[in-house]
């Protein structure tokens, strides 16, 4: 496969779930993290995600935010603190042109958006009349006994 060379905006980032000294959905994001390497850089950018994280001695206990952020390959990593906010208040939001598939670090075009949520609390964006997500976190709604997503994320 010939290599690419794309140029970017900015670096990547990932967010993953550190919960009581363990990564959540390790798998997901390390898939994420290559195919959107391979896509933009030509390269696999992703080392082995657990290893990084234990190499960096993980908090053991309580809710972390594991960021890493990387380009062709990681630039840096942290674990912060996660403090889920309270949301009482939603306002939706329309953007049919905006795309954040590969999540860039730059997040002008969803800083926008947030600024339209008035005294809300949070945004819920709609694109091409399909829920997508919020500002800063994928959305789940509950029917009944069962969680459901949507299937058209940004």
């Amino acid at each position: 496969m010939k290599k690419r060379s794309i140029k970017y905006m900015s670096h990547l980032i990932e967010t993953i779930c550190l919960e009581n000294g363990r990564l959540r959905n390790v798998d997901y994001h390390q898939r994420r993290m290559r195919e959107s390497g391979r896509k933009l850089f030509g390269t696999d950018p992703c080392p082995d995600l657990d290893a990084l994280a234990a190499s960096q001695n993980p908090p053991q206990t309580g809710m972390f935010r594991f960021r890493v952020i990387y380009g062709p390959k990681v630039v840096s990593s942290e674990f912060i603190r996660h403090t889920p906010p309270v949301v009482t208040s939603l306002k939706i939001v329309y953007d049919d042109a905006i795309s954040y598939e590969d999540k860039f670090e730059n997040r002008t075009s969803l800083v926008k958006l947030f600024e339209q949520r008035g005294l809300c609390d949070e945004i819920i964006i709609v694109k091409n009349g399909f829920v997508t997500d919020a500002s800063i976190a994928n959305l789940a709604f509950r029917k009944g006994s069962k969680w459901v997503t949507p299937k058209t994320y940004l």
